[in-house]
């Protein structure tokens, strides 16, 4: 026998024709608990692709990954039709799950995989679990239940206040600028003691009791529905002899996760953490996209950090803020959205990836965008060998939710006044002598 499997009893899909897609759900040492079933979406005709291709499948279960909070996750894949019409796209599944594998990340290491089919006339569920490692489909039947799990699930929430600045090396990327200089706050973040529940919890403490131990001993009601956790970080700033400037990013971002009540505390950390940090890069990369490919179809071919040795950037950045909507009470699923953009955008997307959530869902707002500018640094290099002088600009600052981004054009403007100065007087010194 296979995994145990646990499938929340009123997300099971009945559609009126065949179709496949991704689950998604809780993955833990012992068992899966799966809380959904996502269809993937027939593709636009331009992107040259079937629905049934594996890289297709592939495309929309990252992008079903990014949407989820902390503690869910892509567990693997379902079908759903008759058994001629399974037996044909069953190839194609295993394939996607052993790359999923590689290419997903999850918050837990995960060593198998699963297929679940549904017979269309009987309704009957089967499952599959393979190993991920395997060369070949090798499976084991899954041993699966169906109950209504998400009622034992427990809503973590955080709030991460974020105050960062690094140094800018030169590359041509902004994505990898900005990932190299958040990685040394990630890492405070990895190793960060944490409060949970009113009691405070290290890296070391790998042997926690369970969630619904933990409020029972506390005299509290087990069926509490949301626990803060906070991160109680302390940031020390990187330094880079060779800069051509800095970048700072300040703000709060909202983390969430759900978990099982039967699963540790230390499980619950883990998944609200990585919540945080997949939330943070995910902007990042957004942000990064978004620059990037502006700046490209307007420069083609140049360096979108550099001119002539010099920082190009000179205004801030707003990281686009985090919304919510619900997916299966209590599960919501999350989106980000651009200051420029609207509800109904987001909501396209989000509908988009996940077609069994209504085009008229409510989107929750917990961040809000900042109304402020923020310090810009930036150093000017005479020559690769030259050192920089740094001048301080006007700062205006305030409490700000959603993280701004302010690359750091700043500084020294003597060597500019120098040169100024110098070619004036050669100028004036021709002229005299002439």
């Amino acid at each position: 026998m296979g995994r145990t499997v646990v499938i929340e009893e009123s997300c099971i899909p009945q559609p009126s024709q065949f179709e496949h897609g991704v689950v998604i759900g809780q993955c833990t040492e012992t068992r899966d608990v799966i809380v959904g079933f996502i269809p993937t979406p027939v593709p636009e005709e331009s992107f040259g692709m079937k629905r049934s291709d594996v890289g297709w499948i592939m495309s929309h279960a990252r992008e079903v990954s990014r949407m989820l909070p902390g503690g869910i996750e892509v567990l693997g894949a379902y079908v759903y039709g008759n058994a001629e019409e399974t037996k044909k796209v069953t190839s194609t599944l295993w394939t996607f799950t052993q790359q999923s594998a590689k290419q997903i990340s999850s918050n837990q290491p995960i060593k198998e995989r699963l297929i679940i089919s549904i017979d269309d006339k009987t309704k009957k569920l089967t499952g599959k679990s393979y190993e991920v490692s395997a060369s070949q489909a090798n499976s084991r039947v899954a041993d699966i239940k169906t109950q209504s799990a998400l009622a034992s699930f427990h809503l973590l929430t955080s709030a991460l206040s974020i105050d960062v600045e690094f140094s800018l090396t030169g590359s041509d990327s902004l994505i990898q600028e900005i990932e190299a200089g958040i990685a040394p706050f990630i890492q405070q973040i990895e190793d960060s003691t944490v409060l949970f529940g009113n009691t405070i919890y290290s890296q070391k403490d790998t042997e926690t009791p369970s969630i619904e131990k933990m409020l029972t001993s506390k005299s509290k009601k087990s069926d509490i529905s949301t626990i803060s956790v906070e991160f109680l970080t302390k940031y020390e700033p990187n330094s880079s002899k060779k800069s051509i400037g800095s970048i700072q990013m300040r703000g709060c971002i909202e983390g969430r996760a759900y978990v099982h009540t039967k699963e540790s505390i230390s499980f619950a950390i883990s998944a609200i953490r990585s919540d945080l940090i997949s939330s943070l890069r995910s902007r990042v990369r957004v942000l990064g996209d978004e620059y990037e490919r502006n700046f490209a179809e307007k420069n083609p071919g140049s360096n979108p950090l550099l001119s002539k040795g010099t920082l190009k950037i000179s205004e801030n950045f707003v990281l686009p803020r985090r919304n919510f909507v619900q997916f299966s009470d209590p599960i919501t699923i999350s989106d980000y959205v651009f200051p420029n953009e609207s509800e109904d955008d987001s909501r396209e997307r989000i509908t988009a990836m996940f077609p069994n959530i209504s085009q008229t869902a409510v989107l929750e707002f917990p961040e809000k965008f900042p109304e402020t500018k923020m310090a810009v640094k930036k150093e000017i290099l005479k020559s690769s060998k030259a050192e920089s002088k740094p001048e301080t600009f006007t700062e205006s600052k305030s409490d700000v939710t959603s993280p701004v981004i302010s690359p750091s054009p700043s500084n020294n403007l003597v060597p500019i006044y120098a040169i100024a100065f110098l070619v004036a007087f050669l100028a004036i010194y021709v002229a005299f002598f002439k």
